[in-house]
């Protein structure tokens, strides 16, 4: 496990006392316990809560986001609670914008805060709050088809087409993406065209290595 990583887990462990490092024959570091935060939202109360969770550190975070189970039997594993079946992994958003969200702070403290809260805030207030149906902060369509409309709304582009090309394109070594035709449709290659400041922005959110393994992801699963 790199330095950063295993720093991270252990900033975190003194963050959450009642979350501890378990034996286990995964590859990375296994916490479980209990998670507690309070936390708010425009409009909503302020809820204190907490949840059981198993999170899976990979040896590259954050690379590599942590897996996260709630094993507590709170959070009902089907889609509509946005957690995958049948490894019942909570299902916290598309990959590039959890990615964004890390961007100014890509600690595991970090990652809890802009990318976990919000999600368990928004259960624990359908939890407490039968008027309440849906999550307050938006839902996604699930599986490829949420994940490519998210990439729609974040990247200001309309077909399937586009944003395969997009993540692409943030794979490629600047001087090589530049040649290809911009994802915005425009007609013009990405270097002479405004969109381009988009892609960099995105660049930022992870390695080439990561958006070629993204983009080779989305291929196979469009298809």
């Amino acid at each position: 496990m790199n330095h950063f990583a295993s720093d991270q887990v252990s900033q975190f462990l003194i963050s959450n006392p009642e979350m501890a490092i378990v034996p286990s024959t995964t590859k990375g570091i296994v916490i479980e316990g209990s998670f507690a935060f309070t936390a708010t939202a425009d409009n909503f109360p302020v809820i204190s809560d907490s949840y059981r969770l198993r999170i899976i550190v990979s040896p590259k975070y954050p690379t590599i986001l942590p897996d996260i189970e709630e094993i507590g039997g709170r959070i009902p594993r089907t889609q509509s609670w946005h957690v995958y079946s049948p490894n019942g992994l909570l299902c916290l958003g598309s990959p590039i914008r959890l990615k964004m969200l890390l961007v100014s702070d890509p600690s595991l403290t970090g990652f809890f805060k802009n990318c976990v809260i919000p999600y368990l805030y928004a259960v624990s207030l359908k939890l407490k709050n039968s008027g309440i149906s849906s999550f307050i902060f938006g839902e996604l369509a699930h599986d490829i088809s949420g994940v490519i409309d998210d990439y729609k709304t974040i990247f200001g582009i309309n077909t399937d087409a586009q944003i395969v090309q997009m993540v692409e394109i943030l794979g490629m070594k600047k001087r090589d993406a530049n040649k290809k035709s911009c994802p915005c449709g425009c007609g013009k290659r990405l270097g002479i065209c405004s969109f381009r400041e988009k892609v960099v922005r995105f660049r930022g959110a992870a390695s080439k290595e990561w958006f070629q393994h993204h983009y080779r992801d989305l291929v196979s699963r469009i298809e």
